[in-house]
């Protein structure tokens, strides 16, 4: 039995219809997969002060990537920043901000007074430790020294000066009547321990170096003796003691080698005298 032809259309509209929708949906599934996972963040409206209380109506919320790059690692966006999930919470408890923020800026806890952490918290890296150590005017290089600035850390430890650590970035400087008493630098966890027992066991004292140009050493970090003056090699000394010794012959035989000339000089310089014989007659 033959199909009339309106049961062929039928069939025909149907396949092209979930062709139609098998496309759509493989393209919506391609795009999803393609494309970024989208997150909210919300960032001020203008520029506010330290102290102001947040409120809706300072921020807009912003779409951005659910997965950013902080500090050259990826991360999730609501490691960083303040998400729907905790945004109302924070309005509604009224925090208020510790520093001034700018418009544009996004909104961070850090940045408040209840849930976000102290000033050092706000200017390290997610994975970094802030080690804090005594310095003075003299070992922390000047009392004018800022935060900001980058530091080699030598340690007077062990009868030696040793470079334990370079290019290490000030998180904080701490003074006591307006003189220098301390810093805080930006530590992995090796380096932190690396320093306090530096500090702990000997002196610290810190190198100023500009973190723009400033070439790290390569290998052993470097390290001074006094020893290393004062007491040469066997061989060190035998090559000063034959090189002495040479000299001093050379010297020798300058003087041998002149004193003939001069003599001669000396000679030839005294005038000859006739002599006379006196014959005395009683």
């Amino acid at each position: 039995m033959n199909k009339s032809p309106t049961s062929k259309n039928r069939i025909i509209a149907i396949f092209i219809a979930c062709t139609v929708i098998f496309t759509v949906l493989a393209c919506f599934m391609i795009y999803r997969y393609m494309s970024p996972m989208r997150g909210t963040i919300y960032v001020f409206n203008n520029a506010y002060s330290a102290g102001e209380q947040i409120s809706a109506d300072m921020l807009t919320p912003l779409q951005v990537d659910t997965t950013i790059i902080a500090a050259g690692k990826s991360s999730d966006v609501g490691s960083q920043f303040v998400t729907p999930a905790e945004y109302a919470d924070i309005v509604r408890s009224g925090d208020s901000l510790r520093i001034d923020v700018g418009k544009g800026m996004p909104l961070t806890t850090s940045m408040l007074s209840v849930s976000g952490g102290s000033s050092v918290e706000m200017n390290m890296t997610s994975d970094a430790i802030a080690v804090t150590i005594q310095v003075d005017k003299y070992t922390g290089i000047t009392n004018d020294l800022k935060e900001g600035a980058r530091v080699n850390v030598y340690a007077n430890i062990n009868s030696g000066i040793h470079l334990i650590q370079q290019n290490k970035r000030v998180l904080e400087v701490y003074k006591n009547d307006g003189a220098l008493s301390g810093i805080s630098l930006e530590e992995n966890i090796y380096e932190s321990m690396e320093l306090i027992y530096a500090a702990t066991n000997g002196k610290i004292y810190l190198g100023l170096v500009d973190g723009t140009g400033y070439q790290a050493s390569e290998g052993d970090d470097p390290s001074y003796n006094g020893d290393d003056l004062r007491n040469p090699t066997e061989d060190e000394w035998s090559d000063f003691v034959s090189s002495f010794n040479e000299e001093q012959q050379d010297i020798t035989d300058e003087d041998i080698t002149e004193t003939p000339a001069e003599t001669e000089l000396e000679t030839e310089a005294v005038p000859e005298t006739e002599s006379t014989d006196m014959v005395f007659t009683p």
